[in-house]
């Protein structure tokens, strides 16, 4: 049975912004609650399945990027899926890992823009699909060189 719009309309940007402020805040017990055992999540090239995986994730890309924050610009919302644009800053003092190896912290802020959709049932998030140039993460945190004609 289909849900009136009435009922549903506001709940997926208000779950999904839930979601994102409690990654920032580093709260696993709390995602637990508000994200789906089974949730579904890309990022990056990357697919996890269910909560589990996700924590394991964002513990280790927190662990990196402590202070990590995902600074909403945008919010669009139809039916039970929401889209983020997000402007996201962290500075990198911890280890970090990723496809291209392992990487010491440098200490260098940085930022990105990144687009997230968050598919919200039964008032929980259960898809998180998000966007980002990894590769320009990686060229600002030193991991990659530079652009040709960049400095």
């Amino acid at each position: 049975m289909a849900l009136k719009e009435e009922e549903t309309m506001g709940q997926a940007a208000e779950v999904g912004r839930e979601v994102l402020a409690t990654m920032d805040a580093q709260d696993y017990d709390r995602l637990r609650e508000v994200m789906a055992a089974d949730v579904q999540m890309s990022q990056g090239g990357a697919s996890l399945n269910g909560i589990e995986d996700v924590i394991a994730m964002l513990k280790s890309f927190y662990g990196a990027l402590p202070d990590l924050e995902h600074c909403v610009l945008n919010v669009v919302e139809d039916a039970d899926t929401a889209a983020f644009e997000m402007n996201v800053v962290a500075t990198h003092t911890g280890p970090f890992t990723s496809d291209l190896g392992d990487f010491p912290p440098t200490g260098r802020s940085t930022s990105w823009d990144s687009s997230t959709f968050i598919t919200v049932r039964d008032g929980k998030a259960v898809e998180l699909h998000t966007y980002l140039d990894v590769m320009a993460v990686h060229r600002e945190l030193g991991y990659v060189p530079a652009r040709h004609g960049t400095a």
